[in-house]
């Protein structure tokens, strides 16, 4: 019975592929492509509407700009707001990691009397298993490739100038970055909440003067405090 069902799953996860590449296939040149989650959605006149993003794409196409919204969370409505332009790209996230996962090797990592000096005091200080949290970080950067792959042939379809996301700081859009700077595409992350000493996300020390592929290359914030403490936290090197 446990077999049966593993191969209905399996065969209902490559289904799902087929028809996820078969709107991949569909998808046209765009300018702009922006990523969200279900937890981004609210109601809004019986649809589920992109609270963050599809104000913004209804403005683009009212200047005959084109855009598409790509899902990294199951979507769990079918009263989706302009569905034709947002693409679902769990079920490709689920196969590429079923059937051509990534081999992480983080051996050169592990051996380095930095990194192990981290783990010791990521030990002492908050109480986490080192071999726990070297699992965890390989599940987050095996995540980070797979995503990567997924956004890179979304950005090889369209041909964007720039994507945008929520939380850069998720695997999704970390992927997502990652693809967009090895492809030379712009990738924002958009403020939407507040941003200075508190958010973990923009406080850690920057010890090399250099871009990392994994961050956007731009911060869109609204308001001046904001922007300030992010010229602080970036050493105002100009890099984002």
């Amino acid at each position: 019975t446990h077999n049966i069902k593993s191969l209905l799953k399996n065969i209902l996860l490559l289904v799902k592929s087929i028809f996820a590449h078969i709107y991949l296939k569909k998808i046209k040149k765009a300018e702009y492509i922006f990523t969200g989650a279900s937890s981004h959605r609210v109601d809004y006149y019986d649809h589920s509407f992109n609270r963050y993003f599809d104000v913004i794409l209804d403005h683009f196409e009212k200047s005959n700009k084109k855009g598409y919204l790509i899902e990294y969370s199951a979507l769990k409505t079918k009263n989706i707001y302009k569905s034709n332009r947002v693409f679902d790209a769990t079920s490709l996230y689920l196969v590429i990691l079923k059937f051509n996962k990534p081999k992480i090797n983080l051996d050169s990592i592990l051996m380095d009397k930095n990194f192990q000096l981290l783990l010791s005091k990521i030990e002492l200080n908050y109480g986490i298993n080192k071999n726990n949290f070297i699992y965890q970080l390989k599940n987050n950067i095996q995540n980070i490739f797979v995503w990567s792959v997924i956004y890179k042939k979304i950005f090889l379809k369209t041909s964007p100038k720039y994507t945008f996301g929520l939380c850069y700081y998720n695997d999704e859009v970390f992927g997502m970055n990652l693809a967009a700077n090895k492809l030379g595409i712009k990738s924002v992350d958009m403020q939407h909440g507040g941003q200075g000493s508190l958010h973990y996300a923009y406080k850690y020390s920057h010890e090399y003067n250099k871009k990392m592929a994994l961050l956007p290359n731009v911060f869109w914030v609204w308001e001046k405090l904001s922007k300030d403490w992010l010229d602080k936290w970036n050493n105002n090197n100009n890099l984002y």
